[in-house]
């Protein structure tokens, strides 16, 4: 998933909520260099529309111009988490 631009990052997170019942959300890893930023989620919830249980790691990609992020995105395992999230595995375009 990737968000240009702050409404299209407003539109992420609020669909986080839609699509899952978050339990656990710790930073686990950070790193910068220049104006990039990396750094992982462990995540643990249930998925709305399935019900199922899930545990992962998230990578974040952020890129910070003027103190504002200009460019964000999330890798995550879709063969794992797809079928958790159900019809609403992917964020609205």
């Amino acid at each position: 998933m990737t968000a240009k631009g702050r409404r299209a990052l407003q539109r992420f997170f609020a669909w986080l909520p839609e699509a899952y019942d978050i339990r656990q959300l710790e930073p686990t890893l950070f790193a910068a260099e220049g104006s990039r930023v990396v750094f992982t989620v462990h995540i643990t919830g249930t998925g709305k529309e399935t019900a199922q249980a899930f545990d992962t790691t998230l990578v974040h990609l952020a890129t910070v111009r003027e103190g504002k992020v200009a460019l964000f995105k999330e890798v995550v395992d879709t063969a794992y988490m797809n079928p958790i999230l159900g019809p609403r595995a992917f964020p609205p375009g």
